[in-house]
C-alpha cells in the first residue's frame, strides 16, 4: 500500500513539479535580461525589439526578478 505523499504516490509528482517552477521562471527571466540588452548598432535601443532602452520586456523581467 502506498501512503499519500510518499515518493511513489500520485500526489508526490505535483509537489516536485511545483518546486521546479520557480527555477524555470528564474531561468526564463535570465534569458530575457540577456537577450534584451542595449544595442551596439542602435544606441539607446533594445538589441532584440529595437524600442527605446529599457524595453517593456526588460522592465517586466526586472520587476519579476526583484520579486524573488
Amino acid at each position: 500500500m502506498v501512503q499519500s505523499g510518499s515518493p511513489g504516490s500520485a500526489t508526490a509528482a505535483p509537489a516536485v513539479l511545483a518546486s521546479l517552477e520557480p527555477l524555470q521562471l528564474y531561468a526564463l527571466l535570465h534569458v530575457y535580461l540577456v537577450t534584451h540588452r542595449p544595442s551596439r548598432l542602435h544606441p539607446g535601443r533594445c538589441a532584440m525589439c529595437r524600442v527605446p532602452w529599457p524595453c517593456p520586456k526588460v522592465r517586466l523581467a526586472a520587476r519579476l526578478r526583484d520579486g524573488f
